[in-house]
């Protein structure tokens, strides 16, 4: 963000707090530096899955990848997507241990598949 565009949000805010539109609440601050920390987190995680994605289509187009896995890991993702961000959804075990067998069988066909490439 530009100096001057930075300056202009400062300004926009430090107007917000002098109205009294915002305020300083402790009880909620506390909680900045955890959201922060997730959200770089999240970010990060982002980052490694775009990687990801650009080998899993190289590998799925090489057709070594059978297509249940990359169903599975599309399913799976949705979700934990839905499980995480959404307060009111819950995912039954027998659903989470499903998951998570499938998670390691995609896990060790992959690592067989990056084995049998060099």
């Amino acid at each position: 963000m530009s100096d001057l565009k930075n300056e202009m949000l400062k300004i926009k805010v430090k107007g917000y707090f002098d109205n009294g539109d915002l305020k300083v609440d402790s009880t909620i601050t506390v909680l900045v530096k955890y959201h922060i920390d997730k959200a770089r987190h999240n970010i990060e995680t982002g980052s490694l899955l775009m990687e990801a994605s650009k080998d899993i289509e190289k590998i799925k187009s090489a057709k070594r990848l059978d297509e249940k896995y990359v169903n599975r890991m599309w399913a799976t993702k949705s979700k934990r997507n839905t499980a995480q961000y959404k307060a009111d959804s819950v995912i039954a075990q027998k659903d989470a241990e499903r998951i998570y067998k499938n998670a390691i069988d995609f896990v060790d066909t992959i690592e067989s598949l990056i084995r049998g490439l060099k």
